[in-house]
């Protein structure tokens, strides 16, 4: 954890991240997660109803933002740090642009107890309790639900040092806004390049690197792409688990064609197949797993954090081809969907 984002622990300062951000911040009692498109509710309110911003190398991009720049933190003054002056005043007009990195930036403005002299007990009083109303369930009528899932990774994997590696999808998505990591731990996402087929050749090189625990986080459309690495995997013999979350579709695309085409699926579900993953590992020589209900998820996801050689967990879900919440284009910021009177 960097310096400067123990020292927001240290004096009660509320921080959130982009998914970026995301990869290596360690979940302290004021950090309120994830912000943007796919954000956290907590962290897209905190962002709106703020009265000072103080954004550190994020450029604000539409998935951060939103696409409504007028609207975004509504309430604030705006400070923006970045190493690339492009991206200064570039979406968003701050108050105070600052060109600069951001451990250079922390070296001159030291944080200390009077930094934030005006802070108010109430803000963080409301926050917690926004973070804690957010974390229920909101996939409690499927089956398998994505939150249930990371919940019980984060559980097997309490105290142990791990790497995840997420490819590109709702998965990602399920697993930034549930994902909560320790010390020793960290997750790594393609971001803009936006590369399915990414997690698995990734984390053969995180595992080799790191030489701990490394969780690969995909679905049956990215896997697809690279999955010739799973003769690597075998040979080098490494720790790597890789869970397939199986909903039988493109699922993010399928969602957009599903929002803004009326639903024509195509090559998203019309024209699409996939292999069983199960039975394509074990020609590999690789052992896997094959679950179906929630009832299997516990002893599934415990067998992870007690292997070490290659193994790959098949998740069933061929509902799952959302993710929730989420933005719709146009909506501000917090007005993420389904609202909150869905569920």
């Amino acid at each position: 954890m960097p310096n400067w984002i123990a020292t927001l622990e240290k004096y009660g300062i509320p921080y959130v991240s982009t998914l970026m951000g995301h990869e290596r911040v360690v979940a302290g009692a004021y950090y309120f997660n994830l912000i943007g498109t796919y954000g956290n509710r907590e962290a897209n309110w905190a962002i709106q109803n703020c009265d000072l911003l103080i954004v550190v190398g994020a450029r604000l991009d539409v998935r951060q933002t939103g696409a409504d720049t007028n609207d975004f933190a509504r309430q604030a003054k705006i400070v923006q740090i970045d190493l690339d002056p492009a991206q200064l005043n570039n979406r968003i007009k701050a108050e105070l642009s600052i060109h600069s990195a951001s451990e250079t930036f922390f070296d001159y403005f030291k944080i200390d107890e009077d930094s934030f002299r005006r802070k108010q007990d109430d803000w963080i009083t409301q926050l917690a309790a926004l973070k804690t109303r957010f974390a229920t369930d909101e996939y409690l009528d499927w089956e398998i639900s994505p939150s249930v899932v990371f919940g019980l990774i984060k559980k097997a994997m309490t105290g142990k040092p791990v790497d995840y590696v997420c490819d590109v999808g709702n998965h990602q998505m399920w697993a930034a806004q549930n994902l909560r990591l320790e010390e020793n731990q960290a997750v790594h996402y393609s971001g803009g390049m936006g590369a399915m087929g990414f997690a698995l050749p990734a984390a053969l090189g995180v595992a080799i690197s790191s030489g701990h625990k490394t969780i690969v986080i995909t679905g049956d459309g990215s896997l697809q792409i690279n999955i010739q690495e799973l003769d690597t995997l075998k040979c080098q013999q490494l720790d790597v688990t890789i869970i397939v979350m199986n909903n039988r579709s493109l699922g993010m695309v399928k969602n957009f064609q599903d929002m803004y085409f009326d639903g024509r699926n195509q090559s998203t579900q019309k024209g699409y197949s996939y292999p069983v993953f199960t039975e394509l590992a074990n020609a590999y020589g690789i052992r896997s797993r094959y679950v179906s209900s929630r009832s299997e998820l516990v002893n599934a996801i415990e067998e992870i954090s007690l292997t070490s050689t290659p193994f790959l967990l098949e998740l069933e879900m061929p509902y799952a081809t959302e993710c929730r919440p989420r933005l719709a284009f146009g909506n501000k910021l917090d007005e993420q969907i389904p609202s909150l009177e869905q569920w």
